[in-house]
């Protein structure tokens, strides 16, 4: 006997179980007492370590299957009652029976009599938040059967069984008695546009793109002026001569140096600095228009300026004005029913021979949007397109929509250009030197910036457009369109 030890074992197991039974062999038991009641099931028995053959046959789990919240939903008050304490009785039994395992895992395995007092406490507590919650869930169905329901959506839930009947036969009718004491009305709420779904961003309002850097290239540089050298005169002499004949030759070259200095455009607005850090939203907004500002400015200097003063030096400054006598390309009076595409294939041809049908070939052309859609709305005299091919072959629509024609030059419209004017040129011969991309500044030392709370919010760029002097043919530009068609239309 003295290798015998003595265990504890209490447990009680609750009144929804369906069974719960204890076995040991006759031999392996020295001394025990059971007690069997409908809520408890308690056992004191001493067990020599050597048992191998206790038993437990544990609470047996009820059969239990989950619903869904529509099939809840669909649920009478009575069948979610019984719904929910199936599925209380599902829960426990689960937990039970899990520790009842645990204990006759202790017992085969000779534990102390510590371990197994925790599994009973354990079980105990089981028991006892089992019975809480049982007598809660009685006691709210109780209740919900006795009150009487308030407002309509209680009335409904009272009466859920008889209208479940009534949509099942489909006919009949139903009578409620419904009192109505108040009502609620958007109007209740004081300022409904308060609770506004708020949208991100800002709509902006429409504005020009930039056209000339597009078509230009843009070179950085770090000094004020670029200077550069041009050939000034030549004199080619070369001459034919008999054999060991004596000849004199006036080939002769001289050069020029030139420079181009670069210009600044600006633009500022003065803020309240309450503003800036009250809404996050004004820090971007003012940058967007500050450099959209400078840069359409210079977009438009880049195109129209004369370079006098401070205006940049525009390709206006360096285009010559067609003329359809020119002595190198003489079109006058020679091109039957022309139209504006004619006259753009004649300013390119007239370019190409100031070239000398070597150094420039036109492959831009700047007209107003409204004459490029005219110039699209050409029809033959069977009412074709030109996006056909049949009014003129030498133009053609690329997969981007762009208009080319003979297939150097592309038509832009450009906003920029005043109506009945275009620009036809070379974009290779041009350059825009960049001292400084669109930069932006804050500055509160400005007059009396500082005592108001206001800052300068700055933005500049320093550029300018070369044209060399010896490129500048490569830039024509037609004043009215429709005089420089009538020049070229043969009689």
């Amino acid at each position: 006997m003295k290798n015998l030890f003595k265990i504890v074992l209490t447990m009680a197991i609750l009144s929804f179980a369906y069974t719960t039974t204890f076995a040991m062999t006759a031999n392996e038991m020295l001394a025990g007492s059971v007690t069997v009641g409908m809520a408890t099931f308690s056992a004191i028995m001493y067990v020599s370590p050597i048992i191998k053959n206790m038993a437990f046959t544990v609470v047996l789990i009820p059969d239990f299957t989950v619903k869904s919240a529509e099939e809840k939903s669909a649920l009478s008050v009575e069948e979610l009652e019984v719904y929910l304490e199936n599925k209380k009785r599902f829960e426990s039994a689960t937990l039970k029976a899990e520790i009842q395992t645990q204990i006759a895992d202790a017992i085969k395995e000779n534990v102390d009599s510590t371990t197994l007092k925790a599994l009973e406490a354990k079980m105990n507590t089981l028991i006892e938040e089992n019975d809480h919650v049982m007598l809660e869930m009685k006691s709210m169905n109780e209740k919900m059967k006795t009150e009487s329901p308030v407002g309509l959506k209680a009335l409904l839930i009272e009466k859920a069984n008889d209208l479940k009947a009534l949509v099942v036969k489909g006919a009949g009718k139903l009578s409620m008695d419904i009192e109505m004491k108040a009502s609620q009305v958007p109007s209740d709420i004081g300022n409904r546009t308060d609770f506004a779904q708020m949208l991100g961003g800002v709509s902006a309002i429409p504005h020009k793109r930039t056209y000339l850097k597009d078509r230009i290239r843009v070179v950085p540089t770090n000094r004020e002026y670029v200077k550069y050298t041009d050939q000034a005169t030549v004199v080619r002499d070369a001459q034919n001569v008999a054999q060991c004949a004596p000849m004199t030759s006036t080939t002769k070259l001289t050069w020029t140096t030139l420079d181009l200095q670069t210009k600044k455009v600006k633009d500022f607005v003065d803020i309240c600095i309450d503003m800036l850090e009250d809404y996050d939203f004004v820090d971007g907004e003012i940058r967007n228009l500050l450099e959209t500002s400078v840069q359409l400015k210079a977009d438009n200097g880049l195109l129209l300026d004369d370079g006098l003063g401070a205006n940049l030096n525009g390709i206006a400054s360096y285009a010559s004005t067609f003329s359809a006598i020119n002595p190198v390309a003489n079109y006058s009076l020679q091109v039957p029913t022309p139209t504006l595409i004619d006259l753009i294939v004649v300013m390119g041809a007239q370019i190409m021979a100031l070239g000398e049908e070597n150094f420039f070939m036109a492959d831009t052309a700047y007209v107003n949007p409204k004459d490029y859609t005219l110039m699209k709305l050409l029809k033959d005299q069977n009412d074709n397109y030109i996006g056909g091919g049949s009014v003129d072959p030498r133009i053609f629509q690329d997969v981007n929509g762009r208009l080319w024609i003979d297939g150097t030059i592309l038509v832009i419209p450009n906003p920029l250009v005043p109506a009945d004017e275009a620009y036809v040129f070379d974009s290779m011969r041009a350059t825009i030197y960049q001292r400084k991309t669109a930069t932006v500044e804050f500055s509160y030392e400005n007059n009396d910036n500082f005592e108001n709370d206001v800052v300068t919010v700055k933005v500049y760029e320093r550029l300018n457009l070369l044209v060399k002097n010896n490129d500048a043919n490569a830039f024509m530009h037609a004043p009215s369109i429709a005089g420089a068609i009538t020049a070229i239309t043969k009689p």
